[in-house]
């Protein structure tokens, strides 16, 4: 992913209908505060984490 790509961008990287069906996503890595956290659509990820997509 590019720098400053968010959870959306992700979703579209790997399917472009997951984020129509996005619920919530859990993240590890230094982009949250707690491991896991749950975030939408709008989190910036960093380089290296984590992200479980969880959908509808």
């Amino acid at each position: 992913m590019r720098r400053d790509s968010t959870i959306e961008h992700v979703c579209h990287a790997i399917h472009r209908t997951l984020a129509s069906q996005f619920k919530y996503a859990l993240v590890w890595g230094t982009s949250t505060k707690y491991s896991p956290q749950r975030v939408g659509l709008t989190h910036v990820v960093h380089h290296e984490d984590v992200v479980q997509v969880v959908k509808k």
